[in-house]
């Protein structure tokens, strides 16, 4: 379990504002161990991964440095990071990244190599010359020592988010998230894509039906398997009674034919 903390959990040190945590139990809830870490200022984990050799990703946001201890610092108003950990719980490498304006970090997942995707929306820009105005969203790929293998910015020339990771292979993977308004659809509209492992953009489908995109629409999680299809669900603002309000969904997105 991953989270964030305004005080001090039992056997770890707080580092001062609010520290990420996690924490790992065994398959009968027993605790095995806690950590809890950060800089002075805000610092929340978002997302955990585990990958085949055992070790832990953490990836969040900070408005601080939590790579201070290292020489790092802060890269403009709120930053990613991606933490990893062995499956003791011991520290293997932390990364802080980011554009010099404010950026949020959402998923991350390991592929069969070890190595790590991590997505997310940045108001900055993370490759020159691909911000696209607005809000973007970003795809970035680690090595399993942390080295950068490549760093992708995309969307379109409103807000975009990146919110979700599934369907992690040796070929890439693939997300979830939305785009926003456009003329005909005044509200955010969801949407699914694929990125390869060299990080081209595969494919993107806005799920718009005659209710999607109408008044704000998001996918937060998604899920793949084996028939060429990502699964995704979140939120849909519609009409009820007279009032906006909001329902949850599930939508099956099937990859365009080449």
């Amino acid at each position: 379990a991953v989270g964030y903390t305004e005080g001090t959990l039992p056997g770890a040190t707080s580092v001062g504002g609010a520290d990420y945590m996690m924490v790992q139990y065994d398959s009968n809830g027993n605790l095995v161990w806690v950590k809890q870490a950060g800089s002075n200022s805000y610092d929340e984990a978002r997302s955990v991964s585990t990958g085949a050799s055992g070790n832990l990703a953490i990836l969040g946001v900070t408005t601080g440095s939590i790579m201070a201890a290292v020489g790092g610092d802060t890269l403009g108003g709120d930053d990613g990071y991606l933490h990893v950990l062995e499956s003791d719980g011991d520290f293997l490498w932390a990364r802080q990244f980011g554009s010099d304006n404010s950026d949020s970090a959402r998923a991350v997942a390991f592929d069969p190599n070890g190595d790590l995707y991590v997505v997310g929306e940045t108001y900055g820009t993370f490759v020159p010359g691909e911000n696209l105005d607005e809000q973007d969203g970003f795809a970035r790929k680690y090595s399993s020592i942390g080295a950068i293998i490549w760093s992708r910015q995309f969307g379109t020339a409103l807000a975009d988010n990146v919110w979700s990771i599934c369907g992690t292979d040796a070929t890439g993977f693939s997300y979830g998230g939305r785009i926003g308004a456009n003329n005909s659809a005044p509200g955010y509209e969801a949407t699914a894509g694929r990125i390869n492992a060299s990080g081209v953009v595969q494919w993107d489908i806005v799920t718009q039906s005659v209710a999607f995109g109408q008044f704000g629409d998001a996918a937060r999680a998604c899920s793949a398997n084996t028939d060429d299809a990502v699964y995704i669900s979140g939120y849909t603002k519609l009409p009820y009674g007279g009032l906006d309000a909001r329902d949850v969904y599930v939508s099956r997105v099937v990859q365009p034919t080449p």
